[in-house]
């Protein structure tokens, strides 16, 4: 493996850096990750030098390509004063606290069930629990019940007024797998009725539909799922498969939504044309080619 050192060049807003997975977090969260660095050193101290002084602290990730990672010096990335901040969480409840306000904003909705959503956090369920509480206790979060659902939900206090909007939000969205919102496939299951399983790793005669699936959704519901194929050198994005969820009743207001969505999704690819395969041209999704 080739390695690149980097010397200093603009300072970094945002960092690589494991939080639920790998994720990409502002520089701004860097002291309140010093317990992690410091479990990290211990974990990594008999590994390979650049994942332990990666995961110390040392390193940051400088640019990949591909799959091929190429670091820098911390020091040369981040300014010193963020560097030598203490850690903002002076006890453990402290980071409890912190690390499960973090998590129930990041997925905006949670409840407080082992799932996909807590992953990285390394909070048992006692701790999960103590975290909760003191953020009750400091009205720092709020206490949500839904119709049909035994659970409690819970989120940040200040995004409560989401939930008094009652203005229309009619438009589309394509989904990353990885995407904030499903990260509990559970909870995404039990609100939406929405079963969502990325099958890059499941076998070619397992998948239920596709190797790169994207959910669809539009004003607030899961709609759809399609399989898109990006060919770099054509710069053309093919849907190659699309299948609609039960009972979803296509208007005009839909398909238009569709179209932007679509429009912005080619954009972001960088795709200069939008087909579909012969399956899909002959039921009805001519409004794709109307996306460019």
């Amino acid at each position: 493996m080739q390695i690149w050192f980097f010397r200093a060049d603009a300072k970094r807003d945002l960092v690589d850096g494991w939080d639920k997975n790998m994720s990409i977090w502002s520089v701004k969260d860097w002291p309140f990750f010093i317990r992690k660095r410091t479990d990290h050193i211990n974990i990594y101290k008999e590994r390979a030098v650049l994942e332990s002084m990666y995961h110390s602290g040392e390193l940051v990730i400088h640019h990949k390509k591909g799959t091929r990672k190429y670091y820098s010096l911390t020091e040369n990335l981040l300014p010193a004063e963020l560097l030598n901040k203490q850690d903002p969480n002076t006890t453990m409840a402290d980071y409890y606290r912190w690390y499960v306000k973090r998590r129930i904003g990041a997925v905006g909705l949670l409840w407080n069930r082992a799932g996909d959503a807590w992953l990285g956090s390394h909070l048992k369920k006692d701790h999960r629990i103590q975290g909760i509480n003191s953020l009750l206790e400091r009205d720092e979060i709020a206490e949500i019940k839904i119709a049909d659902i035994d659970e409690l939900f819970y989120m940040p206090k200040q995004e409560l007024a989401i939930l008094e909007d009652r203005e229309e939000h009619n438009e589309a969205a394509v989904i990353a797998p990885l995407d904030n919102l499903i990260w509990d496939r559970k909870l995404i299951s039990r609100l939406f009725n929405f079963d969502y399983k990325w099958e890059v790793y499941t076998p070619a005669k397992d998948r239920k539909y596709g190797y790169y699936v994207l959910p669809v959704i539009y004003a607030g519901c899961f709609i759809a799922r399609f399989e898109p194929i990006m060919n770099r050198k054509t710069k053309e994005l093919l849907v190659q498969n699309w299948w609609w969820e039960k009972d979803i009743k296509i208007n005009q207001d839909m398909t238009d939504a569709l179209i932007r969505c679509f429009a912005d999704f080619a954009k972001f690819l960088n795709a200069g044309k939008i087909s579909t395969s012969n399956s899909l041209a002959t039921h009805g999704f001519k409004w794709l080619g109307n996306c460019i």
